[in-house]
């Protein structure tokens, strides 16, 4: 396994890693309650219920705390349920070189850790209720968290949620270093660009959680070619916004997806399903033909007014045209998340052995609204 060498942590006055605390008695962007470990006090005065789920919330690369997808996560989250939710904002130490970032989520990862240990000592927290969201970077620093929960503190992390983790640096790497099963109870993972590097793809490809989550193969998500279109004929556009859009827009679909799944009013359906051939020729549910339904079931699909962030709901008989217009194929039932057609989830068969398949179904059943149980999926190996 080859892993190019990286610089060491930049120290913490440089990075300025920011946790802020939001519930619903302070939900809004600029109620922000600053929690410091070194400082009990912010901890005293802030609106933290011990006995309520926490969340943590970790950006990536080129990325801060005040993303606007950082807070459409939060508030989902809070609107689901009477939770904690931190974000963690660590955009000193994210602008490139890329390698220097790397290396400064090891740094975050500690301090993060350090945080939710103080939590349980001072008021309680549990650790088994505390679920840690991380996109790109910040998955695999979700990773450190839970490693560091373990090792430093006898701590057990309860669930981490890797958003397309990123693949430099960490692809076929130790799992010592990279967000791997063993940082927490459960860990799910969602792979959206999970194309090679060398042709553009930003997240990691093998599997890495108990149960990973290929939407459309993992790669090449729908709307995306427009997109990029659209970005590259704006002159106007900052670097990071470019890159964000136009090379990271599969990479980005993994918290969109994400955040959607939350509180979403389409109640997404799951049809269990070998192959996606068999999918398409309607043999795994009550089809006439080739995605073509005998239900009245509403889908989600992508609208050419919001490819960047599609978000509408339309009824079936809308969609006809849509398909040739928008270069994406839209099947009715066959879209369970936004436009995704398809899901891979590929569990390591080491957990095929160790946990009973109805037990397995269960916890991808029981997992409200959060990229599992509700895709066509095809549940294979991962090795």
């Amino acid at each position: 396994m080859y892993r190019p060498e990286a610089p060491p942590p930049q120290p913490p006055e440089k990075v300025r890693p920011k946790f802020c605390l939001y519930t619903r008695s302070n939900p809004r962007f600029d109620d922000c309650q600053e929690l410091r470990y070194n400082e009990t006090d912010t901890i005293a005065r802030s609106h933290l219920v011990p006995g309520h789920k926490l969340y943590v919330i970790a950006h990536g690369f080129l990325e801060h705390g005040n993303e606007s997808w950082i807070h459409s996560l939060k508030g989902q989250l809070l609107a689901h349920s009477d939770c904690n939710v931190i974000t963690v904002d660590w955009g000193g130490g994210s602008a490139p070189p890329y390698a220097q970032a790397v290396a400064n989520i090891r740094l975050v990862g500690l301090m993060a850790a350090r945080l939710i240990a103080t939590l349980h000592k001072l008021v309680g927290l549990r650790t088994e209720f505390c679920h840690v969201i991380g996109h790109s970077l910040g998955a695999h620093l979700a990773g450190y968290i839970g490693n560091t929960l373990a090792t430093n503190y006898n701590l057990t992390l309860g669930r981490i949620s890797g958003l397309d983790p990123a693949e430099p640096h960490f692809s076929h790497t130790d799992p010592v270093v990279r967000l791997d099963p063993t940082d927490a109870i459960f860990v799910d993972v969602v792979h959206t660009d999970a194309a090679p590097f060398i042709q553009g793809g930003l997240g990691m490809d093998e599997p890495v959680g108990h149960v990973d989550f290929y939407p459309n193969s993992g790669n090449s998500q729908p709307g995306c070619e427009k997109v990029m279109s659209k970005y590259g004929n704006q002159e106007n556009s900052s670097i990071i916004e470019v890159f964000r859009e136009h090379v990271g827009c599969d990479h980005v679909r993994s918290y969109q997806y994400y955040n959607e799944s939350i509180m979403s009013s389409c109640q997404f359906l799951a049809v269990e399903c070998d192959s996606w051939d068999n999918f398409t020729r309607g043999h795994c549910f009550g089809c006439r033909g080739p995605l073509v339904c005998n239900t009245n079931i509403d889908s989600l699909i992508l609208t050419e007014s919001n490819l960047s962030k599609p978000k509408s709901l339309m009824h079936p008989d809308q969609t006809r045209g849509l398909e040739e217009k928008l270069g994406v194929n839209i099947g009715i039932a066959a879209h369970l998340w936004w436009v995704c057609k398809y899901v891979d989830i590929r569990v390591p068969s080491i957990y095929f052995r160790t946990m009973e398949m109805s037990l397995f179904r269960e916890i991808l059943g029981g997992m409200p609204k959060s990229l599992a149980g509700n895709q066509n999926f095809q549940l294979t190996t991962a090795d």
